[in-house]
Formats: C-alpha cells, sequence, structure tokens
C-alpha cells in the first residue's frame, strides 16, 4: 500500500525557531528515503512560496542541513 505524504511526514523530527518576523520549521531528512526526502524539500519549498503568516510572523519551512542534524530530535 503506497503511504501518503502526512505518513511520511509525521514521524520526523522538527525544529521550530521562533524569531521576531519569522516562524521557522526545520524538518530532518530521512536519510533512508532519498526519493521521499527529494519530494519533501520540493513541498517544503512551496509552503514557504506560499508566504503564509502565523500570527505577525512569516513561516519558513525548510530541510534541515546535514551540518545541523543533531540526535536530541
Amino acid at each position: 500500500m503506497p503511504r501518503t505524504f502526512a505518513e511520511a511526514l509525521v514521524p520526523l523530527p522538527v525544529t521550530i525557531r521562533a524569531q521576531r518576523h519569522h516562524l521557522i520549521y526545520e524538518v530532518a531528512p530521512n536519510s533512508r528515503d532519498p526519493k521521499m526526502t527529494t519530494l519533501l524539500e520540493q513541498a517544503l519549498q512551496r509552503v514557504t512560496a506560499a508566504n503564509i503568516k502565523i500570527g505577525d510572523r512569516l513561516l519558513i519551512a525548510r530541510l534541515r542541513q546535514p551540518a545541523e542534524w543533531t540526535n536530541t530530535g
């Protein structure tokens, strides 16, 4: 049975950073599923491009870069 996008995204660790004008969601990539990670990155770029505001902050959604990976989840 094919997995939905949400099923692939939900178990991934997300770091949320609140700044004065931005709310940044950084999603940890799944190194075991490079194809889904590529699709996830494209989806996060579309979310950011939509210029969604949460309160007074602009939402930025992105894939966490390898140098930023941590084991704290």
